[in-house]
């Protein structure tokens, strides 16, 4: 099986960090447009340092439907309610149970795996051959570890996550025709619980899942379009089931990342949300740990409205604004901090457009004041049904809630719509046969 892009950048970042602590390259929970006063729309790329063409426009004369529900985000509960995402069950393929024994290599060290995971939230405070700094967030034990512990001995059966989403991302596909290059990304995204209560808690993991190349980037997409035609329930969830077994099978855990957003594990009113990322890194003697990693595209908080970082923007302008760009060792972030849901990073000269672009692709922007307007879903784009209303007011028939940015129910035109159209454009696109210097020669039409 031959290695994507985006997982040689994985193995490539894995391997030059190995002596220190470990995105394997970008931000992007979401990738979407340029806000208003950028005027144009950003491509739809899946890691920083890959170049990609934009998925968002060009199938409007084509006759295929996407049904986003079925086919780009999975929320209906009769599939977060299946026992294939209870960690109390063996061999759950949706449950983050699963998650955490994939990624320790066996089940019997992926206890030990996932606390010393959580116990980089108490230790770490720098990361990368940078070193950047991280400040530590010791309620990690009292919120999660202690009281998981006390109610089931730390097993993972009782591991206090959930599953609220699995999402299809086509739209970071490397090619918009999907007639070639990688197909984008499977991602499961769970909340952390209260090990007591089992009450959702302000914290979400998602794990990113590259699709690999036992499908093309087209057959993956029909695969996924296929189970529109499925009702909700035991014939859908059996298909998905499959499908997604498919990949996190055939996906080696090595190209697989893990990014948090958090604010249960800081001290009230002292530590801000938080985001960090993690990437599996193995030692010579093939022990593996799931790693704290450097934000490839997200800068050190105290380069806002810095002099050096609206110089670097300016000489990397092209970078920025078609989504391939990387951030020097010395300016990536250890930890993106948001210390309020307007946050959007500033420059002292920077045209408006680059700010928006660069601002767009860091963890922050992405879940501050870039994309999150004052109606929409504060700090998370994806939360649990039953996370504190304080933070997030009343659930609705214990669905889990989205960003109005992700999915606007007034109709309005939201990035979820964007995620359609990219996937239908790549079903009206005809793959020819390969040529002989080989490369297919798209066409389009109605399928």
């Amino acid at each position: 099986m031959s290695l994507t892009p985006r997982s040689l950048a994985a193995l490539a970042l894995v391997s030059a960090l190995a002596a220190c602590e470990w995105k394997v390259v970008d931000h992007r929970y979401d990738d979407a447009r340029l806000p208003a006063e950028g005027g144009a729309t950003a491509p739809a790329c899946g890691r920083a340092g890959e170049t990609c063409e934009a998925g968002g426009a060009g199938a409007d004369s084509c006759a295929a439907v996407v049904d986003r529900w079925k086919e780009l985000l999975v929320i209906h509960r009769s599939v977060l309610m299946d026992r294939r995402a209870r960690n109390d069950v063996d061999d759950a393929p949706w449950s983050f149970r699963a998650r955490l024994e994939d990624l320790a290599g066996d089940r019997d060290g992926a206890r030990a795996f996932a606390h010393a995971w959580l116990d980089q939230w108490r230790t770490v405070t720098s990361v990368g051959p940078d070193r950047a700094p991280v400040t530590p967030r010791p309620g990690v034990g009292p919120v999660l570890v202690e009281p998981w512990l006390a109610s089931s001995g730390g097993e993972l059966a009782g591991a206090p996550f959930r599953l609220i989403a699995v999402v299809n991302r086509p739209d970071l596909r490397q090619r918009a025709d999907a007639c070639g290059g990688s197909a984008g990304e499977l991602r499961f995204v769970y909340s952390a619980t209260d090990p007591i209560t089992d009450q959702a808690i302000p914290m979400t993991i998602i794990v990113e899942i590259p699709y690999p190349a036992t499908r093309t980037a087209r057959e993956w997409i029909d695969a996924w379009h296929a189970l529109a035609s499925k009702p909700f329930g035991p014939e859908y969830n059996d298909a998905l089931a499959a499908l997604t077994e498919e990949v996190t099978k055939g996906s080696p855990a090595g190209s697989w990342l893990v990014r948090t957003n958090e604010i249960a594990l800081g001290e009230p009113d002292a530590l801000p949300w938080e985001m960090r990322e993690f990437a599996l890194q193995t030692d010579a003697h093939g022990g593996r740990r799931l790693a704290q990693i450097p934000m490839a595209t997200t800068p050190r908080i105290e380069l806002d409205r810095s002099a050096s970082l609206d110089s670097w923007a300016e000489e990397n302008e092209a970078r920025i604004l078609d989504g391939s760009y990387v951030l020097p060792g010395g300016f990536q972030a250890g930890a993106a901090p948001i210390a309020s849901s307007s946050f959007r990073w500033s420059s002292r000269s920077l045209d408006p457009r680059l700010r928006a672009a660069l601002g767009m692709a860091t963890c922050n922007g992405c879940h501050g004041g870039e994309r999150v307007a004052e109606t929409s879903l504060p700090f998370q784009h994806i939360a649990a049904a039953d996370q504190p209303t304080a933070y997030y007011g009343s659930p609705r028939d214990g669905e889990t809630r989205l960003s109005r940015w992700l999915h606007d129910p007034s109709g309005n035109d939201d990035e979820l719509a964007r995620r359609e159209r990219s996937m239908a454009r790549a079903l009206c696109s005809t793959c020819a046969p390969e040529a002989p210097g080989g490369y297919s020669v798209p066409t389009t039409g109605a399928r």
